[in-house]
Order: C-alpha cells, then sequence, then structure tokens
C-alpha cells in the first residue's frame, strides 16, 4: 500500500531539505555567498510544494531577508533606527539580535534571535528598546521627557522648568506618539496610580530599571516614573 504524506512527514522533508542548502555553496558559481531559507509548504496525499527564499548576506553577517528589509524600512515607527539590525538586546534576561520585523504585527513587531537556542522569537518594541543597554534613554525614547538632573549641594530640588518640587520628588511622564504628559508627585504610589489612569497596558507594563528609575508600554508607548 502507498503511504500517503502528512504533516509530520513533511516537517522532516523540510528539515532535510534546510540541512542540504545550508551546505550547498553557490560562491564560486555567481561570485557571492547565498543564503537559503525552506519555507511554507502545501502538500497533496503524494505531493509536497515548498517555498524557498534565497538571500545575500548583509555587511553586519546577518543574511538578508524580508523581514530584515522590513525592518530597516518600518524601524522609525517605533523609535528604533535601520542601524539597529543585527544588534543585540537583553530582554527577558536573554541575549538577542534583532533580525527583522512583522509591520502588521501591533503587539509584538520585532523579530530577534536567542542567542542561546538560535531560535527567532517576536517581542514588543518597547522590550527591544529597553534592551538595547548601548543607547541611553533620550536616544531610545527621543520624544519623551528628559530626565532632570540632580540639584546642587545645598539647593533646593526644582523641575527641568526651575520651580520647587514643594515635596513632590516623583516625576513621572508618558508618551504616546507626538503627544508627551508629565507630572510630579509625593509618592511611587500616586505616581504608579496615575499612569494607569492614562494607559493601563502601559501602567502594568512598568519596571524597575534602576534605583528610582521606573520605565515600561508596550510598542509606541512609554511612560517613565524617576525620583529627582
Amino acid at each position: 500500500m502507498q503511504k500517503v504524506l502528512d504533516r509530520a512527514t513533511v516537517k522532516r522533508i523540510r528539515d532535510v531539505l534546510q540541512t542540504a542548502l545550508e551546505s550547498l555553496d553557490v560562491e564560486p558559481e555567481i561570485g557571492q555567498k547565498i543564503g537559503f531559507r525552506v519555507g511554507n509548504a502545501s502538500f497533496t496525499d503524494s505531493v509536497v510544494t515548498f517555498k524557498v527564499e534565497a538571500a545575500t548576506f548583509g555587511e553586519n553577517g546577518e543574511k538578508n531577508s524580508k523581514a530584515a528589509e522590513d525592518f530597516k524600512r518600518c524601524a522609525f515607527l517605533w523609535g528604533l533606527s535601520p542601524d539597529d539590525l543585527g544588534k543585540q538586546a537583553e530582554v527577558n534576561g536573554k541575549l538577542v539580535t534583532i533580525v527583522g520585523c512583522k509591520p502588521r504585527s501591533k503587539k509584538y513587531p520585532i523579530l530577534a534571535r536567542d542567542e542561546k537556542n538560535g531560535k527567532t522569537y517576536k517581542f514588543s518594541a518597547t522590550s527591544v528598546k529597553l534592551g538595547l543597554k548601548d543607547r541611553p534613554f533620550n536616544e531610545r525614547f527621543p520624544s519623551a521627557t528628559k530626565p532632570t538632573s540632580p540639584p546642587a549641594v545645598g539647593q533646593p530640588k526644582s523641575s527641568g522648568n526651575g520651580k520647587k518640587t514643594n515635596g513632590k520628588p516623583w516625576q513621572a511622564s508618558y508618551h504616546l506618539g507626538r503627544m508627551n504628559k508629565s507630572k510630579r508627585f509625593s509618592s511611587l504610589k500616586e505616581a504608579k496610580a496615575w499612569i494607569m489612569d492614562l494607559d493601563s497596558v502601559c501602567g502594568h507594563d512598568i519596571k524597575r530599571v534602576a534605583p528610582g528609575h521606573y520605565e515600561g508600554g508596550p510598542d509606541l508607548a512609554l511612560c517613565e516614573i524617576r525620583k529627582v
């Protein structure tokens, strides 16, 4: 009896093809290095058809892909730079490398490869920006309210516009697109409650990143609380 193709068999065939293509060296024939990837498949009981992608390599050594091209084109939508492609970030305790994006994904648009297991995962733009340790806060979030500098010894604390804190040392800021809101509070609890009222998703996402400094927010929204 003739065996029919099933999902498990198709997966095994894909793995065999991917391994074979990865060892294929076409550079002598075409003059440049090419990488291959076996994509989605459609199959019947007796025939399977795979989508195969061939791509050149970029200057950073990463294989070019549609996801990488999309990132270069759309990075600005999330406050990132095309130059961030191939950079490493620490997200959820994992070291990942940015490899592309999915522009239609609203919640988790950034694609990054886990350097430990080699698998690619989806992340929110904010979590990736927070993990780019080589760029300071005001570069990762240029439109957000910039943190103020501590006052000199013997001088009263003041906000960026010169006003005294008046017993309100916690500055909360919320940024979404071109909208910026900022307000001072006497306690961290009050500041968190204000953020929560503006954007509950952003409020739940906020995390401590340094003593007296909290950041968070999904995708294009950013909330920050800082003790000044």
